[in-house]
């Protein structure tokens, strides 16, 4: 099974960048453009990393983490 990781980033050229990268490494990458965007996701998938802008349009990235984290 492969690393499945979440990138969350507003801004497009390094959201894609970071996928290229990523999937490049043999990563399982999703993307989210938004905190409502990654929110939905992280209340539907698991991942193993997210990778998180902390200013988004929509929401604080640290809030988002903090409510999908998991011990």
């Amino acid at each position: 099974m492969s690393v499945r990781i979440l990138v969350v980033d507003d801004e497009p050229s390094l959201r894609e960048l970071l996928h290229i990268v990523l999937e490049g490494e043999g990563y399982d990458v999703r993307l989210a453009a938004c905190y409502r965007e990654a929110n939905e996701t992280l209340a539907h998938e698991q991942f193993d990393l997210v990778i998180c802008d902390i200013i988004l349009p929509d929401g604080n990235g640290l809030d988002l983490l903090r409510t999908h984290h998991q011990t």
